[in-house]
């Protein structure tokens, strides 16, 4: 019988998922449990949404430019939630890497656009943290109205989301739509 409450992750190794299972560890690969439902190491999911989330790049309102964001619509917290991956700050300052649940985009009040991109697999989506993680954020790149290196273009979070979605896109991640 399965019971979600004592599905816990230890470890990962490249044979499947080792998790803690009243006190046995057992070997985990993703598996059917029952009509409709599938498990893995991070909970159980309907079936038809387990396979692959939906991957969209998001604009918000902001100044001098609109804020772009990679939007994962995982459905974690209900319909149409996920996880965001963005950067934060400005080039006056430096930008910062930022990752965390997120609501449906649409129903902020900044909110421009949202275009599907592509999705991910379910097994492939902790791959999007990794190559977020390996593109530098914007550095800071204005001492007051002064630029600091005035031979590089203006790196901002929209050229950093671009260049997550080329990484995930040439790393076989984001399969493109």
């Amino acid at each position: 019988m399965y019971i979600k409450a004592f599905l816990i992750p230890t470890r990962v190794n490249p044979g499947g998922w080792t998790v803690s299972l009243l006190r046995a560890r057992l070997q985990f690969q993703p598996a059917i449990l029952c009509e409709g439902l599938i498990a893995s190491p991070v909970g159980h999911f309907p079936l038809e949404t387990s396979m692959a989330y939906v991957v969209y790049h998001v604009a918000y309102s902001g100044l001098p430019r609109d804020h772009h964001t990679i939007f994962v619509e995982t459905g974690g917290d209900g319909p149409e939630t996920g996880h965001i991956f963005h950067v934060m700050g400005d080039i006056q300052t430096g930008m910062t890497f930022e990752n965390k649940p997120a609501k449906k985009p649409d129903e902020s009040a900044t909110f421009v656009s949202k275009e599907r991109i592509g999705s991910v697999t379910h097994s492939n989506y902790p791959q999007i943290l990794i190559i977020c993680q390996t593109i530098p954020p914007p550095k800071k790149q204005f001492q007051g109205p002064k630029r600091l290196y005035p031979d590089e273009p203006l790196r901002r979070c929209q050229e950093w989301t671009a260049d997550v979605i080329k990484a995930l896109t040439d790393a076989e991640i984001l399969q493109r739509s």
